[in-house]
């Protein structure tokens, strides 16, 4: 070939395919450097390519810095159109923006090529890698570096990435958890919503309705608790299901100021979790003599010496104030006797001491305290009881209650 006779536009093809040579040999150096010479001459479409060859070159030999690289080759890519090497740029692109974390990028890059070359080779090897950093994303734990509204997003816009069956249902039940986690209910009711809607039948549905259930009842949303676990009765579920139904039933019940229902629905079962779930009824109805009993039942557990947790002893408090409300010196001197040595070391001892002594029920200081008392929400003490039952590492078992509404704590 007399290369001197070449124009320009043949000679920077010269050069590609000699910088093509070099790298099927495996002389990675120098195909790097012609196709450097390619880049310099800036003729178009022989630039394109070997843009894109050196930094596939580079990424293989682990010397490529990706942020860099991600912004001159998508810069490229913008420029470039009209053939398949669009498509394998794409690919390179889309592979640089998820090796740097740039998920979103990502899977921008993968809809556009669909889009635009939806049988390519290229894009097809495009669409199953990014299925499997979507899966990589929220099945394998990598979506715990996003923070969860980002997490979140990122499922919703691309959520046609979601593998079917099963490992599509662990997906959106491991995102909802997360949204569980961090006191997001309303966004993780919205996802097992549309679980249920759209993914779910038989005792998996009724399962998922469930966790649906907790989250709603967590929320203060108790109608909408028991739409759920109306619309999903079934025949024949497991004991365990059944029991937890009933229960999540029960509770919105109260909530819903039906608790003579919610007690006559439960007054076959037993568990801490329906002691308290008891108790609450009891107390939301002013019958403070038995939910003051059943909460010194709860804590008068033998040979317990050690102080109770922040949450029993306002819990132990509390039943103080109902007998005082009731009345019923002798159970509040009963119940001073079983727990003043245990709560005499606690923050909470000048409250307990004061509600135990001598106290007028009509004085504005008692009533500063019970409505304080009053206050201690028994949701939250459920859900506790609740979680330690069903709340295993599948199950999107909220860790509080959401903050209620003022005037909601009422006597």
């Amino acid at each position: 070939m007399d290369f001197a006779s070449l124009n320009g536009e043949d000679s920077s093809l010269y050069h590609l395919m000699s910088g093509r040579i070099d790298e099927a040999n495996g002389r990675v150096d120098e195909a790097i450097d012609t196709y450097g010479q390619v880049i310099a001459a800036d003729i178009r479409p022989t630039r394109a390519e070997a843009v894109y060859r050196t930094l596939y070159l580079l990424d293989q030999a682990g010397r490529l810095d990706l942020a860099k690289a991600s912004q001159t080759l998508a810069a490229e890519a913008l420029l470039w159109r009209g053939n398949p090497l669009e498509a394998d740029m794409q690919k390179l692109l889309a592979e640089f923006y998820f090796h740097d974390g740039d998920y979103r990028l990502g899977f921008e890059v993968v809809k556009q090529a669909v889009g635009t070359y939806p049988d390519g080779a290229s894009t097809n090897a495009m669409r199953d890698a990014a299925r499997a950093e979507f899966g990589a994303l929220f099945l394998d734990g990598k979506a715990d570096t996003l923070g969860p509204v980002e997490a979140l997003s990122l499922y919703y816009d691309f959520r046609h990435l979601t593998p079917p069956g099963r490992r599509g249902d662990e997906m959106i039940r491991n995102l909802a958890r997360r949204l569980v986690r961090v006191d997001l209910l309303p966004r993780a009711a919205e996802l097992l919503e549309y679980q249920l809607d759209n993914r779910l039948r038989g005792v998996a549905k009724t399962q998922v309705a469930t966790d649906l259930a907790v989250i709603y009842v967590a929320d203060r949303k108790p109608q909408e608790a028991l739409r759920v676990l109306n619309a999903t009765q079934l025949p024949g579920l497991p004991e365990s299901l059944v029991r937890q139904r009933r229960l999540l039933e029960a509770r919105a019940m109260i909530d819903l100021g039906r608790d003579v229902l919610a007690l006559d629905m439960v007054r076959d079962m037993d568990g801490r979790d329906v002691s308290l779930l008891r108790v609450d009824a009891h107390w939301k109805s002013q019958r403070y003599v038995e939910a003051s009993e059943m909460l010194e039942a709860l804590y008068s557990e033998p040979n317990q010496t050690d102080a109770p947790g922040q949450s029993e002893r306002m819990s132990v408090i509390k039943a103080a104030v109902g007998y005082v409300m009731a009345n019923d010196t002798l159970g509040l001197s009963r119940l001073r006797s079983k727990f003043a040595d245990r709560m005499v070391t606690s923050p909470e001892w000048p409250l307990f001491d004061y509600v135990t002594g001598p106290i007028r029920v009509d004085s504005l200081e008692f009533k500063k305290v019970a409505s304080r008392v009053s206050g201690v929400d028994g949701l939250n003490a459920f859900l506790a009881a609740y979680r330690q039952t069903y709340g295993g590492e599948d199950a999107p078992a909220p860790l509080s209650a959401s903050q209620p509404d003022a005037g909601l704590a009422a006597l």
